[in-house]
């Protein structure tokens, strides 16, 4: 058994030095392209960022009332409804950090993002790359946002199985929002560029980025917490 502990750890050791090389082999070989992330920097301390009202940049105005939101009921559920087992809210405090922090940078890479008209490639003559993250980065703000909310004690689902439904539904309401932009997209195409395969790309990225933000959920949220002797018999599926 010491043995063969010590030939996984031996091989991935190597593959990890392996991936090392070949990274250094390609930032090294790669074509320049625009310095984003400074950029990024710069025009965060940049007031006429925070002024930008194009494309679906009026969405960004959601996200100072989503955070509020938040740490409002966030509050209240700890302080008066886990004494009376009212759950609205299933997160801790690491999570909601989380959320609030990426809802936040999210917003602001938007903003950046259409500040500085990223979603355009002039070279190419074509949609610029950076669609592929904001809209990543839309679903995954979306799902974050959701997951901190207790859908399971909602619709009384139980057990693991009540959590996978729970998040199978955070990422149904994202794919609506998602689909719905896409819908807004195609119907005022002298505000926005976008086909049949673009279209797609956007749906998939925010489902992807709600992917990634229900995985962290489950990674840091707890399935049952000792917030009261009912809540923690409905996370085993009991009560």
């Amino acid at each position: 058994m010491r043995l063969r502990n010590l030939t996984f750890f031996l091989v991935f050791a190597s593959l990890s030095l392996l991936l090392a090389h070949l990274a250094r082999v390609w930032l090294a070989t790669v074509k320049p392209g625009p310095d984003y992330f400074s950029v990024f920097l710069r025009d965060v301390f940049d007031p006429r960022v925070y002024a930008v009202r194009e494309g679906a940049t009026r969405n960004i105005l959601y996200v100072p009332a989503a955070i509020a939101i938040l740490i409002s009921l966030f509050i209240i559920q700890r302080i008066i409804l886990d004494g009376h087992n009212f759950v609205i809210i299933w997160t801790n405090k690491w999570f909601l950090s989380l959320t609030v922090i990426s809802l936040a940078l999210g917003g602001i890479f938007a903003l950046v993002a259409q500040a500085e008209n990223w979603y355009w490639d002039p070279v190419r003559n074509a949609p610029g790359q950076v669609d592929i993250i904001t809209h990543f980065l839309a679903g995954r703000m979306i799902a974050m946002f959701l997951a901190n909310f207790s859908w399971m004690d909602m619709f009384a689902l139980r057990g693991q199985r009540g959590r996978a439904l729970e998040t199978a539904f955070v990422w149904l309401i994202t794919l609506i929002i998602a689909v719905n932009f896409e819908i807004e997209e195609n119907l005022h195409p002298e505000i926005y560029w976008n086909d049949y395969w673009n279209s797609l790309q956007d749906v998939f990225m925010g489902w992807l980025g709600a992917v990634e933000a229900t995985a962290e959920y489950n990674a840091v949220v707890p399935f049952a917490m000792p917030l009261g002797v009912l809540r923690v018999l409905r996370r085993k599926g009991g009560g």
